[in-house]
C-alpha cells in the first residue's frame, strides 16, 4: 500500500484544529506535535502496511488527530475510543466529520471491559494513555488489549519518557519529576498521573506481549524550565536517545500459555 508524506500529516492536523478553534496552541509546540504524529505515521508504515486490509483501533482518540491521520490510507478500517465525559465526543460536527472519514468512534470508559469481541484488531493504537491511569488499573487495560487482538498482532504504544534529561536534572536538585497536583481533568478523566521508563512499559505489557522495538524521540513540549542552557539540553539528548522525551513501543502479541 502506499505511503502518504508528512504535508498529508500536517493536513490532518489543520483538519482537527479547524474543528477545535477553541484549542489554541503556539507554533512551536504545534510543530513538534505534528514531528510526533509524523514518528507515529512512519512507525505504522513500517509494521503494518503488507497487510492488504488491516482492522486498527486507536484507545483513546483524544480530538483525533491520529485517527485522521490513519483514513488516508485505503486499506484500513479504523475504529476509535474515548471516554464518553468527553464533551465534543458528541458534538454533531465531530461525529459527523469522522463518519466522512470512515472512522468509527465509541464511546468508552477503561474502567470496563472494552466493547469488541476477541481477535477483532490486527493493530491497537495506545497512543499517550497510559500516562493518565491508575498504575493499578494499567494490567487489566493489557488484559484488555491482549483479548481484542488477533494472534500476531501488533500493540503500539507512545507515553513521555519518565527517564528524560530534565527529569534527571530536576531529582538532581531535590525536585519531583512527577506530574503536578492537583491531576487535572477533561470532562471524568485524568491528565497525567505517573509517567514511565521504557523498561517498566516492558515490564507492564509482559507477558502478554513481546516487544519487537524500543525507539525514542525529541518532544520538548515538556521543555520550558531551563532557559538559555535548553540548546546543551537538546545537543545532549541527541547524543543520547534514552534521555529523550517520548518513548515509542512497538509489541506482539504472545499465546499465553492455559
Amino acid at each position: 500500500m502506499k505511503k502518504i508524506d508528512d504535508l498529508e500529516v500536517k493536513k490532518a492536523v489543520k483538519e482537527i484544529k479547524l474543528l477545535f478553534p477553541e484549542i489554541t496552541l503556539p507554533e512551536n509546540i504545534t510543530k513538534w506535535w505534528i514531528v510526533h504524529y509524523i514518528r507515529i505515521k512512519n512507525l505504522v508504515e513500517e509494521y503494518a502496511l503488507s497487510k492488504y486490509k488491516t482492522q486498527i483501533l486507536e484507545i483513546g482518540i483524544g480530538h483525533g488527530i491520529i485517527a485522521n491521520i490513519l483514513s488516508f490510507y485505503p486499506s484500513f478500517s479504523i475504529f476509535a475510543t474515548e471516554h464518553p465525559s468527553r464533551e465534543y465526543l458528541w458534538r454533531e460536527e465531530f461525529l459527523n466529520f469522522f463518519r466522512r472519514k470512515r472512522i468509527n468512534i465509541v464511546a468508552h470508559d477503561l474502567n470496563e471491559s472494552i466493547p469488541f469481541k476477541n481477535e477483532s484488531f490486527d493493530i491497537v493504537l495506545f497512543c499517550d494513555v497510559i500516562e493518565h491511569l491508575s498504575p493499578e488499573k494499567i494490567p487489566e487495560v493489557i488484559k484488555e488489549i491482549h483479548r481484542i487482538l488477533k494472534p500476531e498482532g501488533l500493540l503500539f504504544i507512545s507515553t513521555p519518557n519518565l527517564a528524560r534529561l530534565e527529569n534527571r536534572i530536576k531529582l538532581l536538585f531535590g525536585k519531583s519529576p512527577n506530574p503536578y497536583l492537583p491531576i487535572p481533568t477533561v470532562g471524568k478523566t485524568l491528565g497525567h498521573i505517573r509517567e514511565f521508563t521504557a523498561k517498566e512499559i516492558i515490564s507492564l505489557i509482559h507477558p502478554q506481549f513481546k516487544v519487537l522495538k524500543i525507539y525514542y524521540g525529541l518532544l520538548p513540549v515538556f521543555e520550558g524550565k531551563f532557559g538559555k542552557k535548553e540548546k546543551l539540553l537538546l545537543l545532549l539528548k541527541r547524543g543520547i536517545p534514552a534521555f529523550q522525551d517520548e518513548i515509542y513501543i512497538i509489541a506482539k502479541t504472545l499465546k499465553l500459555k492455559t
